[in-house]
């Protein structure tokens, strides 16, 4: 959505078993990994209205995937609230289950 020419960013929320008592993320990959999963999730917040999200099919439609090497972001938009909702984050072989 376009407000005088400057995009707004969705707000990104996280599911609650994604998180430490602190709000830190705390799935166990390396930084610098998850340093870099973040910013790609923040880049498609910037513009997740006219992003082209890639969405799952079967028992978790509804979702959106985020490829980054061998890791897996699953997440879904809702364009009403402005927000996206990161429900999973893992290795590509785990996080589909």
């Amino acid at each position: 959505m376009m407000t005088s020419g400057i995009a707004l960013a969705y707000k990104i929320k996280y599911d609650g078993e994604l998180l430490d008592k602190g709000g830190e993320i705390k799935i166990k990959i390396p930084k610098n990994v998850l340093d870099s999963i973040k910013e790609k999730i923040e880049d498609i917040a910037e513009c997740a209205d006219t992003y082209k999200h890639k969405y799952l099919k079967y028992g978790l439609k509804g979702y959106c995937k985020i490829l980054w090497g061998g890791f897996r972001v699953i997440y879904s938009v809702d364009h009403i609230t402005q927000s996206m909702n990161i429900h999973e984050i893992g290795p590509r072989g785990s996080v589909y289950d």
